[in-house]
């Protein structure tokens, strides 16, 4: 359970996830909700597929944040990407 982790990280600006493990995680609710200063956020090392819980993961994050996002995984997360101004890149290595 990662709920909330960086959960409004004001002062947050930059956050290297790339080595991140998540394949066992089920809740991710809140994760970013409320970084006003983060700009980007790489999720490639990301696994979504046993996350029950996505919502609000986004919310309150700056205009024109990015998040880099492997295909698989964009498609899982697109309900919670594809309504608002995030900026998506898929450019991630491949697995």
């Amino acid at each position: 359970n990662i709920h909330g982790m960086f959960y409004q990280c004001n002062s947050l600006t930059s956050l290297d996830l790339s080595n991140f493990k998540t394949e066992k995680v089920t809740d991710m609710n809140f994760m970013f909700n409320g970084c006003k200063s983060l700009n980007s956020v790489n999720l490639c090392s990301f696994d979504f597929w046993n996350c029950e819980y996505l919502s609000y993961m986004f919310d309150s994050t700056p205009d024109g944040f990015s998040v880099k996002i492997n295909e698989a995984n964009y498609q899982i997360l697109k309900n919670q990407l594809g309504a608002s101004s995030i900026l998506i890149d898929k450019d991630c290595p491949k697995r």
